[in-house]
This record gives C-alpha cells, sequence and structure tokens, in this order.
C-alpha cells in the first residue's frame, strides 16, 4: 500500500450516528499524582472515606487500579465503578420460582358432548393426539361415536429450574397429603387406647387385678413391709370422659375416704 492510500485512511471521517471522543487524558503533574497516592493510602488505612461509584456504592480501597477504572478509549468521562465486575441483568437466565410445579390431573367443568376436530381419535381429549392416548384402545373410537369423551388434561407449563430447583425432592409436594398420615397414626393410637382400656376392664370384672393388686408382693410394695396384707381399692380412670362416667370404681375416690385404705389408681390416656 503506498504513502497516498495510508493518509486517505487516515483521514477518512469515523462513520456512524456516535462520534466518539479519543482524546487521551491529560498527564497528571508530579504534585498530583503524589495527592492522589496520599489519599489512597488514606482510604486504605479507613481515615478518609471510600470512593463511590455511580450506584453510589462504596468501593473498596484495596481493589487495584486497573479492574475499578474505565479505560480512557471507551469513556473518559466516566468515574471510576465496579458494575462492569457485577452480574448483567440483561444476561441472566430467568428461572421458575420453587413453588411452581406442573398441574396434575384433568380440567375441571370440562365436560365435552361432541367430538372436536383435531382432538384425540380415541377417547376425544384435546390436549394430545392418538399416538399419545394413555387410554385403553377402544373398540370404536370417539371419533366415530362421538359419547364418553374424556376430560382435557392440564397444559403443562415449560418450567425451567436452576441447579436446586432441579435436585429439590420436595418440589410440588402438597403437605396438606400429610394430614391423611397423621389422621391415620391417630386411628391406630384410638385403638390401641380402647383395646388397653378394655383389657383392664375384662381384668377388673374377673377379679384378675383386685386379685393381683391384694398379693403379698403387691402389699409389700405399696405399703412398705411385706406383712401387711390389708386389701387395696383399685380404681381404673380414663382421661377424656365425662366427670362421673370415666371411673371404673362405683363412685370417684375423694381423698378423706381413702385415707385409711391404701389405693391403686390406673390412668388410661
Amino acid at each position: 500500500m503506498s504513502a497516498a492510500a495510508v493518509d486517505t485512511v487516515n483521514a477518512a471521517p469515523l462513520s456512524g450516528s456516535k462520534e466518539m471522543n479519543l482524546e487521551e487524558p491529560k498527564k497528571m503533574t508530579r504534585e498530583d499524582w503524589r495527592k492522589k497516592k496520599e489519599l489512597e493510602e488514606q482510604r486504605k488505612l479507613g481515615n478518609s472515606p471510600a470512593e463511590v461509584d455511580e450506584e453510589g456504592k462504596d468501593i473498596n480501597p484495596h481493589i487495584p487500579q486497573y479492574i475499578s477504572s474505565v479505560p480512557w478509549y471507551i469513556d473518559p468521562s466516566k468515574r471510576p465503578t465496579l458494575k462492569h465486575q457485577r452480574p448483567q441483568p440483561e444476561k441472566q437466565k430467568q428461572f421458575s420460582s420453587s413453588g411452581e410445579w406442573y398441574k396434575r390431573g384433568v380440567k375441571e367443568n370440562s365436560i365435552t358432548t361432541k367430538y372436536r376436530k383435531g382432538a384425540c381419535e380415541n377417547c376425544g381429549a384435546m390436549t394430545h393426539k392418538k399416538k399419545d392416548c394413555f387410554e385403553r384402545p377402544r373398540q370404536v373410537g370417539a371419533k366415530f361415536t362421538g359419547t364418553n369423551i374424556a376430560p382435557d388434561e392440564h397444559v403443562q407449563p415449560q418450567l425451567m429450574f436452576d441447579y436446586d430447583g432441579k435436585r429439590d425432592r420436595w418440589n410440588g409436594y402438597n403437605p396438606e397429603e400429610h394430614m391423611k398420615i397423621v389422621e391415620e397414626y391417630a386411628k391406630v393410637d384410638l385403638a390401641k387406647r380402647t383395646l388397653k382400656a378394655q383389657k383392664l376392664q375384662e381384668e377388673l370384672a374377673s377379679g384378675k387385678l383386685v386379685e393381683q393388686a391384694n398379693s403379698p408382693k403387691h402389699q409389700g410394695k405399696f405399703q412398705g413391709s411385706p406383712g401387711n396384707h390389708e386389701p387395696l381399692n383399685v380404681c381404673i380412670f380414663f382421661l377424656g370422659g365425662e366427670k362421673g362416667e370415666n371411673w371404673s370404681c362405683p363412685e370417684p375416690p375423694e381423698p378423706m375416704s381413702v385415707q385409711n385404705v391404701p389405693s391403686v389408681f390406673v390412668f388410661i390416656g
């Protein structure tokens, strides 16, 4: 390339809607450079307030200048900033929230009595085709009979989860389903308590419980002396019943009536 061609290229103006000012910054004097260094040292020691960027956020004084400062050939008038070091909103991917999940079941109140064009030839639903139908293959499809049209399923959303969302094993779980397990265990507990109460009532009616309470072994345990064989008053109290109905003995014992007679109380919760 000749020298004339090079001069022609250099002399050609920059094309574009915006004309960039590519003037190099003026060289700092020795005194300005010394003041700048002193200010940086004071900021690192915490004696001077930290420099703020264009968003009003503090810039760590220990960050090197080549990271915080904007190159002069991009925008000489722009102040130091760390915006280019932070995640850019326009480049961030939008993920689904943890509460979003695929819908289950079929649409409610979607009863159809007539075959619609473009629906499944087997069951008559609009949300899938015949090759994707999960219903048993009919001998004569709904396209020809026009009866027993299946309801439409939910149109599933296109969900995109992040790393944690893909591995969340509880995502989509309904906490109300746990109440079924709680109710089942409550029924089992109630049945155990009922059987225990019936067993104690049978033992009390047969006199087996009274005989065990009046035995020398139990007398020594309750009276404190193995030689004392006074009879025991055995009463069973069922928690949760009405007053006077949850006692298996004739009358609820009173503190004054059982002072001289040792008593054994059995509480069933």
